[in-house]
C-alpha cells in the first residue's frame, strides 16, 4: 500500500481511537452501542481500513470525553492549535510538509 498522508491520518485516528476506547474500559461492542453504530465500523476504524464520518467523530469524542482534535494528534506531540491567528500562523509555518498535508485532508473532510 502506498503511504499517503490520508493513510497516515487513518492510522493516527485508529491508534488514538483504540487508546481512548481502552482508557474508557469499553469493548468495541459497547462503544458501538453507545454511538449507535455497528461493531464492524468500530473494528474497521481501529484497523484503519476506513475513515470516520464527521458525525462518527463527534459521537466518539462525546462518548469518550475527548475533543475531536484528539483523534488527529500524534502520540507524544502534545501540540494543540489554540489562541490567536498569529499563533496559528506561527504553528503552521513551523510544521513539516507532511503535517500540513494532514491538515489539508482534515479540512477537505470537513468540507465534504
Amino acid at each position: 500500500m502506498v503511504d499517503t498522508p490520508e493513510h497516515q491520518l487513518r492510522i493516527t485516528f485508529a491508534r488514538r481511537l483504540r487508546t481512548a476506547r481502552r482508557g474508557a474500559k469499553l469493548t468495541q461492542d459497547e462503544l458501538a452501542d453507545k454511538i449507535d453504530r455497528s461493531v464492524d465500523l468500530i473494528s474497521r476504524l481501529e484497523r484503519a481500513t476506513t475513515g470516520p464520518s464527521l458525525d462518527s467523530i463527534a459521537r466518539l469524542a462525546s462518548v469518550l470525553s475527548v475533543p475531536a482534535s484528539y483523534f488527529f494528534e500524534e502520540f507524544g506531540e502534545g501540540r494543540s492549535v489554540s489562541g490567536s491567528i498569529d499563533e496559528l500562523i506561527d504553528t503552521l509555518i513551523s510544521m513539516p510538509e507532511v503535517q500540513i498535508e494532514k491538515i489539508k485532508l482534515i479540512i477537505q473532510a470537513l468540507r465534504d
